[in-house]
């Protein structure tokens, strides 16, 4: 996955993020970001337009492609206080706030 990843962002140009158990991030000329987390209860319909838009989103504010793909860390927020059972793709979004405020206490 790695070097497919990385030879498809060289070839078009473009951030990529490559999905799945763990979630790939990479541009062209930068690093290969792993996001480890999230988990199962982010496999909801919807939860794919969630991540697009929260990237999106947060690139036009100017934050870095490989920074702005927080929303696993969203889905284990929303676990943690829904449940495994009980996320929705709209609830991901709920929890960027916090995860955001979570990201930057850490960089203080």
């Amino acid at each position: 996955r790695r070097e497919l990843l990385r030879k498809y962002t060289e070839k078009v140009h473009a951030v990529c993020v490559l999905k799945d158990s763990r979630t790939l991030v990479k541009a062209p000329e930068g690093r290969l970001m792993i996001n480890t987390t999230g988990n199962a209860a982010m496999a909801k319909a919807g939860s794919g337009d969630v991540l697009a838009g929260m990237i999106t989103g947060l690139m036009a504010q100017h934050m870095r492609p490989d920074d702005a793909a927080v929303h696993g860390l969203c889905g284990d927020h929303a676990r943690k206080e829904l449940g495994s059972y009980s996320v929705l793709a709209g609830d991901l979004l709920k929890m960027l706030g916090r995860t955001l405020k979570e990201l930057e206490d850490m960089t203080e």
